[in-house]
């Protein structure tokens, strides 16, 4: 269960001056922490309801200049100091993991006057106000990558996987063709594992490294040969594939026409076996002949950003194209081994309805990272 929790930072008693300094402080356990705390509810990444990353920024914020100006004054301060902190799982539950002043836990109980019971270890138990439980925990990421060297606050749910952490920085860097190579916590990988942040040892400002690269994608081609002469009428083309490791998909090819003529339509990637099923990414795409690439035959249609694939799961790519002819293969294989050793298995999209299949027609290639 996920819900949106916006904390507006807390109204100062102190002075103008030095309330100005600390009306984004976020209330957290401890003074020190309370303290490194500061900045990462200024500028933090954090994930959304949607599962994604978004840099939180109040930098504009201004104290009412008379705090007995009434309702008016208080209304504006309060919608000018927009959200600064979201959570992204239901907090308020028994059994719910938080990081108190004494480390990790689980909240056992709700008490009065904002009490709340959280077990510690394997017995005991320990009441702590809730404004002092952490349901995310900051990290400080060093960005490496061939556009230069950053940090970035990140906040990362308490309950996170080593798997869940890596694949969510994987997409904290954008780019058309950017990848997460590595993440180093210690000196040591961190790799894709069910450890939690408690055993992985992470901390309120445990800094991590992650190696960001970009490049050429990998790349791999169902047909055997080209000829021209298919033919579109505001017609659906389609094919779906799994793959046999997790890869990352950049996009994927489409016939251009075989004369000087664009085509004009849309292109989609499809979670599932439906032409007409849900799109992870869709654009409309007037597709050209290349001369720089597949001999002028193929249209490379890349994704703003890689969508995640996982093992043996089935995807669909898919174009919906007004008019005109193009390019067409044949001789198309239901298995086909790509670069880096991962083996693509094509099957026949449901809803497509132009004739593309396994054997001929669309979407002769597919690109992608691992």
């Amino acid at each position: 269960f996920f819900f949106l929790m916006i904390r507006r930072p807390p109204r100062s008693t102190q002075s103008r001056s030095s309330a100005a300094s600390d009306v984004y402080k976020r209330q957290v356990h401890g003074e020190n922490l309370n303290n490194r705390m500061q900045e990462s509810a200024v500028t933090t990444w954090r994930l959304t309801t949607e599962n994604r990353w978004l840099l939180f920024r109040n930098n504009n914020y201004v104290l009412p200049k008379d705090d007995q100006k009434g309702d008016q004054d208080k209304k504006k301060a309060k919608e000018d100091t927009g959200p600064v902190f979201i959570s992204t799982r239901k907090t308020d539950i028994k059994g719910a993991a938080v990081f108190t002043p004494q480390g990790f836990g689980l909240i056992q109980e709700f008490k009065p006057s904002n009490l709340v019971t959280v077990k510690l270890g394997k017995e005991r138990l320990v009441d702590f106000p809730k404004n002092e439980l952490m349901f995310d925990i900051p990290l400080i990421v060093k960005v490496i990558s061939s556009n230069g060297t950053r940090e970035d606050k990140v906040a990362i749910p308490v309950n996170s996987t080593g798997r869940d952490i890596v694949e969510k920085l994987e997409n904290l860097v954008d780019g058309e063709m950017s990848m997460c190579a590595r993440v180093f916590w210690k000196g040591t990988e961190m790799n894709k594992t069910n450890e939690t942040v408690e055993q992985l040892g992470l901390s309120p400002d445990s800094k991590l490294v992650a190696l960001y690269s970009l490049g050429k994608p990998y790349s791999v081609n169902r047909f055997t040969c080209v000829y021209n002469g298919w033919g579109y009428s505001n017609s659906i083309d389609g094919v779906t594939f799994s793959a046999s490791k997790d890869i990352r998909v950049t996009g994927f090819g489409i016939y251009a026409s075989e004369k000087a003529d664009t085509l004009a339509g849309a292109a989609k990637f499809v979670a599932g076996g439906d032409a007409k099923g849900v799109p992870l990414f869709s654009k409309e795409v007037s597709a050209v002949k290349d001369d720089s690439y597949g001999e002028g035959k193929i249209f490379r249609f890349m994704f703003d950003r890689p969508i995640r694939c996982k093992a043996n799961e089935k995807f669909s790519l898919v174009v919906e194209i007004r008019n005109g002819t193009s390019y067409y293969g044949s001789g198309g294989q239901y298995t086909v081994s790509g670069e880096k050793d991962v083996v693509f298995t094509f099957t026949d999209c449901t809803n497509s309805q132009n004739g593309t299949s396994v054997t001929s027609g669309q979407c002769p290639e597919i690109y992608y990272y691992i």
